[in-house]
């Protein structure tokens, strides 16, 4: 995953997106599913799932790079749809609708995503959200 993320930034998406979809396919499942109520396993699934959406966006952004947009709105709707309060996932869904023509459906997400962030946190969306 690291040498896939260093090659995204590095301006290789072509590099990255196969590094990083190889280290996508090595996850299974929920981490330590053998101990729901385990102290260490919580704390080891919870850094483990932020290492799978590092991973997970910047395998979208290596997408979005390619300009494989219209392919990666389907697969990014339902992220938004199961975790509407982070950010990650709204940012490369409104690029990807953007890039696929879908400019109105674009912002219809800016404004869901703005609508759930201020509902439920108080907050407004984060620079990376407000850029896209």
């Amino acid at each position: 995953m690291a040498r896939g993320r260093s090659l995204l930034l590095a301006g290789d998406a072509k590099g990255a997106r196969p590094l990083l979809a190889e280290a996508l396919d090595l996850w299974r499942g929920e981490p330590y599913a053998d101990w729901p109520d385990s102290a260490f396993a919580d704390v080891e699934r919870r850094r483990l799932e932020g290492v799978w959406v590092n991973a997970t966006v910047a395998f979208f952004e290596a997408e979005l790079e390619l300009g494989r947009h219209e392919d990666s709105v389907p697969e990014l709707e339902p992220m938004v749809t199961e975790q509407p309060l982070n950010e990650s996932w709204w940012s490369p869904l409104v690029v990807a609708l953007y890039r696929s023509g879908r400019q109105a459906d674009a912002l219809a997400a800016v404004r869901r995503a703005r609508s759930h962030l201020a509902d439920e946190l108080g907050l407004d969306p984060g620079p990376r959200l407000r850029r896209a």
